[in-house]
């Protein structure tokens, strides 16, 4: 009978030890994991070096202009490549009351960030001191008094991770974010159909 007890004492005490083996080699599989991912601020940082390393670029593979009259005063868009990888565009609207800027950057063929800029001017462009001296309110078209929007779009891995804006609050932005990668997404696809337009 002691055999027996012994017996199952070894086998027990050697099952005990395969399972803590077994969770120890768990353990240190999550901790190299967990050091892998990386957090939203180097994921920051990673985008912020792309940009600057984008426009601190002066000599462009191949940069592709296409005009645009999607709006009244019409418009241009930049395709920047870089060793027939496109890195970056411009897409800029004018408008007889205001313009629009958007800047696509991207990293290993993936969208990195987008940068926007709406301007809404105080008045029309026609609003000028030369031409209509008779304004009753004496309000003329001055480009400094113009009311600017800005956003930025962090993406990483084909998701957008964060968006700033100076109109929007944190908690704003996060509410319409299924929106505004909806949004971003089909603006990204008109832009890019445009290239791919005969002059």
């Amino acid at each position: 009978m002691n055999y027996k007890y012994t017996f199952f004492i070894i086998i027990y005490l050697f099952l005990n030890s395969c399972k803590n083996e077994s969770n120890l080699k768990n353990i240190q599989n999550n901790e190299s994991q967990e050091k892998k991912i990386k957090t939203e601020k180097e994921k920051i940082t990673e985008i912020k070096n792309n940009f600057a390393r984008i426009n601190s670029t002066k000599n462009w593979s191949k940069k592709i202009v296409k005009e645009l009259w999607e709006s009244t005063e019409g418009g241009e868009a930049n395709f920047f490549y870089l060793d027939n990888n496109l890195e970056k565009i411009t897409e800029i609207h004018y408008g007889e009351t205001g313009q629009n800027l958007t800047e696509y950057y991207f990293s290993n063929n993936k969208l990195s960030f987008i940068f926007e800029k709406e301007m809404h001017y105080n008045r029309p462009i026609t609003y000028i001191k030369e031409s209509n001296k008779d304004i009753e309110d004496g309000i003329y078209f001055d480009i400094n008094k113009s009311e600017i929007t800005e956003v930025r779009s962090y993406f990483y891995d084909d998701k957008l991770i964060k968006q700033i804006s100076n109109i929007k609050s944190e908690n704003e932005i996060k509410v319409s974010l299924e929106n505004e990668i909806l949004r971003l997404t089909e603006k990204l696809e008109f832009v890019k159909k445009i290239e791919k337009t005969k002059e």
